[in-house]
């Protein structure tokens, strides 16, 4: 349900950024980032990439690295349920 509401966020966010309301835009994207869940690093990439290109435009240089930094961090969540569900339902024989 979380990954849901942070693809929403996302989305309204995308559709707002191509309208050119960059302050609007910035909320959705961080409210994306509020919503999702920690296995859904490809989601923050690319709200952290789109927070920085915003601030690129704006000339607000410092946050856009800021940005850019923190979606270069994002590492990939090993997910332990599914990798367990997988094995249960093709056992390595």
């Amino acid at each position: 349900m979380w990954l849901a509401q942070a693809l929403y966020w996302k989305d309204q966010a995308n559709i707002t950024n191509k309208y050119g309301d960059d302050t609007t835009a910035r909320q959705y994207y961080n409210l994306a980032l509020q919503c999702a869940p920690e296995q859904a690093e490809e989601v923050k990439r690319e709200c952290f990439d789109a927070l920085a290109d915003i601030c690129f435009e704006c000339d607000e240089f410092s946050q856009c690295i800021e940005y850019g930094d923190k979606g270069y961090e994002v590492k990939a969540v090993k997910n332990e349920v599914g990798f367990l569900l997988l094995n249960l339902i093709l056992p390595n024989n």
